[in-house]
């Protein structure tokens, strides 16, 4: 069983990676700062979420209260010149694929305006209201900090494909999406499916998230750094209009290409990525992001994040236990197969998810 951290796209920073950040300070932490994660790392049952040691030390102070070394101080203070003139560019929905991609890969992440119709986005919130209704903000873990991290007046749900039309038929079969997955995946990696569908809505009161990268979800990418596989790239769409006032997911453009990835950076780096309905702010899971506050008296910011990773690593949503075959096999094939419910091909592999080394769609009667 793996556990971490749910990332903005419900990625999970594992907990091994968690303590070994913990025990690397404990040793030249304050004393009080060593009681509390004496207390994180020693516990039999440690918890879920843990505050890393990057979100400890924000600002450019160590942990011991020391200075850091010139270099690191020059490069932290480099990268919070280029995020203080750093600016999110907007595209069409009909910009070529190539052109999102070079912007993607210079910036870390880009805006494409009116990705869906404002029908879509009205019968989308329509299907999906009841079980948002139903739901409760702010986590059902009792940890302080798994509820602080999913934060207190936030909702979110999942499996969308089950409980919306609109979501199954056409926002996970949009043509950008499967192009821009092509595009990122087939020469890197082969093949590529869902990591989840969720929507993500953000209450007044709510305060900022971690700063983080949705790579986090797999150590080695995060030990690799930028010369690493892009191991997640994300559609982040909004269901309402996307303000700073209430809780525009907040990004360090360009922070793609940092040296260390142990660099999260700071608030104060980060610029609000505002959209209207319909909106999508396509990323890769290199570039650093959090939700923002919300700090509006009465205004709900919801959105759906549609993360795609290569396919030889495992999805955060299980889709195949969660989804009724006979639902699975009115869904479009490429669907099908982001969902698990059709083989998939890494690059170099013969074929992986398979049932006596056979498509497994012939075996489930797709």
């Amino acid at each position: 069983m793996v556990v971490g951290v749910v990332g903005l796209a419900g990625g999970l920073i594992p907990h091994s990676q968690l303590i070994k950040s913990i025990e690397h300070h404990r040793l030249r932490a304050p004393e009080g700062v060593k009681g509390a994660t004496d207390r994180l790392t020693d516990s039999p049952d440690p918890p879920i979420l843990v505050k890393r040691h990057n979100q400890m030390t924000h600002s450019i102070i160590g942990l011991n209260g020391s200075q850091p070394s010139t270099g690191k101080a020059k490069r932290m203070s480099a990268h919070a010149t280029v995020a203080a003139t750093a600016t999110l560019r907007r595209v069409s929905k009909d910009t070529p694929v190539a052109e999102i991609l070079e912007i993607l890969d210079a910036d870390g992440g880009l805006i494409i305006e009116k990705f869906l119709t404002a029908d879509q986005v009205r019968r989308f919130n329509d299907e999906i209201q009841p079980a948002m209704a139903a739901l409760d903000a702010g986590s059902k873990n009792s940890d302080e900090f798994v509820a602080d991290f999913h934060g207190n007046q936030t909702k979110r749900l999942t499996n969308l494909i089950t409980i919306s039309k609109t979501f199954r038929e056409e926002i996970i079969d949009h043509d950008l999406l499967h192009a821009l997955g092509e595009a990122v995946y087939r020469e890197e990696s082969g093949d590529w499916w869902l990591t989840t569908g969720q929507v993500i809505e953000i209450g007044p009161g709510n305060k900022a998230q971690i700063l983080h990268r949705d790579l986090e979800n797999n150590h080695f990418a995060v030990t690799m750094g930028k010369a690493g596989p892009m191991v997640m790239i994300n559609f982040l769409i909004a269901l309402t209009d996307f303000t700073e006032e209430n809780g525009a997911t907040r990004v360090i453009p360009r922070s793609n290409h940092w040296d260390d990835y142990e660099n999260r950076g700071t608030p104060e780096m980060t610029i609000p990525a505002e959209m209207k309905a319909g909106d999508v702010i396509f990323f890769n899971g290199k570039v650093v992001h959090g939700g923002g506050a919300n700090v509006t008296e009465n205004e709900f910011r919801r959105g759906v994040t549609i993360p795609l990773q290569p396919a030889f690593l495992t999805p955060e949503e299980a889709y195949p236990f969660l989804i009724d075959l006979e639902l699975a096999k009115t869904l479009s094939p490429r669907v099908q197969k982001l969902i698990g419910f059709r083989s998939v091909y890494p690059k170099g592999s013969p074929g992986l998810w398979q049932n006596n080394y056979e498509e497994i769609a012939h075996h489930l009667g797709l």
